[in-house]
């Protein structure tokens, strides 16, 4: 199993990309992108998306250490035949993407009664995320015709 540092680290050198290169597409220093690289951080949020679609992977594959298969889809346990494509996650990431930058412009979101810090607010990212790909597979496990399935 590779980490995400070891997988940021090996894509970034197969698009033969500098790690100055990719830090300035995804905004952060060189600093930052080798700590990313190092497993001394964790992206997250939407710097995580951002690695994720300028190195073509999905968020999953990104940050989760037991995902092995860059090409694989995310599927439903439940229905191992249902699952989305490449297309249907970056769309998945794209309203994610809104969602997260409403979160991040939002300065007296609540969260639990009280008001969010970074960390509630960085929860509710990723939660939404999930929301958005779990509702995508129930859809489309709910929605498609047998014989397509």
């Amino acid at each position: 199993m590779k980490t995400t540092g070891q997988k940021i680290l090996m894509l970034r050198e197969e698009k033969q990309l500098k790690q100055s290169e990719l830090a300035e597409t995804i905004g952060v220093t060189e600093a930052t992108l080798s700590r990313y690289e190092n497993d001394k951080r964790k992206p997250r949020g939407e710097i995580a998306l951002k690695i994720a679609k300028a190195l073509n992977v999905s968020i999953d594959y990104l940050l989760d250490d037991n995902i092995t298969d860059r090409f694989s889809t995310i599927s439903n346990p439940e229905n191992q035949n249902t699952s989305l494509t490449q297309k249907e996650i970056l769309d998945i990431e794209k309203d994610a993407l809104e969602m997260i930058e409403a979160i991040d412009n939002s300065e007296s979101l609540k969260f639990c009664g009280t008001t969010a810090d970074e960390e509630d607010k960085e929860y509710l990212k990723q939660a939404y995320q999930k929301f958005l790909m779990d509702v995508r597979v129930y859809n489309k496990q709910k929605y498609t015709p047998n014989k397509y399935k």
